[in-house]
């Protein structure tokens, strides 16, 4: 297995789209920062990007069924994700 090896986030957008590639999931639960879902639809729109979502199922501690979606990239495509990276990730 190939490790990634890639330069420290200088913006919000940079550091989800990081946390996209170094992992093989990611959820808000994951990445806490107010703005998360504002760089998350960015990141959608931005050309080059496959940004895919899971919906996960759960129980919540009072029985009732709830989801979460957790974002990922493809292997196939983080190789365009880490050239979009290295693109955005300015001060």
């Amino acid at each position: 297995m190939t490790t990634i090896q890639i330069a420290l986030p200088n913006n919000q957008r940079a550091a989800v789209l990081r946390e996209l590639i170094m992992r093989n999931g990611v959820s808000e639960q994951d990445l806490n920062f107010n703005g998360f879902r504002m760089r998350l639809t960015e990141l959608k729109r931005t050309p080059g990007l496959n940004i895919r979502t899971a919906r996960k199922e759960f129980t919540t501690q009072f029985g009732k069924p709830s989801h979460y979606n957790v974002h990922y990239i493809m292997n196939v495509y983080k190789e365009q994700a880490i050239e979009v990276y290295n693109k955005i990730n300015t001060k």
